[in-house]
């Protein structure tokens, strides 16, 4: 049994599947946890050295503010840089409006695997490549790769029941 569906990926789209597949492949925990550990480190690392130097010096330690201000410019311009040029590195990381990512596309499901086509390309995935197949708000993710995926818009179909067979059918063959 064959299924066509036919759909058009616009940016958004792909700006969805994007922070999606980053997320799945950067375990948010785990990060968050080293995050946290790294600054508990630091943070008492810091009160350490301040005792050392403190009992070294023979005089109550005091915080010169001015100091700690122009101590904290240099890194407040490495943070607004890296921000910058990550924002940066976004924008020049968007496909194409006439490339192969964006726009018109089919998918055909068969036994022997999937075929997409589109107005530039044609290809064919077979069954065992598919890794899995992943829903983030009502599109479709079929991950071939880590951050690979063909990406089915919520809008490829018109009725829940209709996209709930086609994953029926997927599921059939993965």
């Amino acid at each position: 049994m064959n299924s066509i569906v036919s759909f058009k990926i616009d940016l958004d789209c792909f700006k969805e599947y994007s922070k999606y597949a980053f997320k799945r492949v950067s375990d948010k925990k785990s990060q968050k946890g080293a995050f946290l550990i790294n600054f508990v480190i630091w943070f008492f690392a810091v009160i350490f050295f301040m005792l050392t130097i403190q009992s070294f010096t023979n005089e109550k330690f005091s915080i010169d503010w001015s100091s700690a201000a122009f101590g904290a410019i240099l890194p407040l311009i490495f943070v607004v840089n890296f921000v910058f040029n990550m924002i940066k590195l976004q924008r020049q990381m968007q496909p194409k409006e006439d490339g192969i990512m964006l726009g018109d596309k089919t998918i055909e499901i068969s036994e022997e695997g999937i075929r997409e086509t589109q107005t530039l390309t044609q290809s064919f995935y077979s069954w065992t490549c598919v890794e899995s197949v992943e829903e983030n708000k009502g599109d479709l993710y079929l991950f071939l790769d880590n951050t690979l995926a063909l990406i089915i818009p919520k809008t490829a179909f018109s009725s829940v029941k209709e996209k709930e067979e086609f994953r029926e059918l997927i599921g059939k063959y993965t």
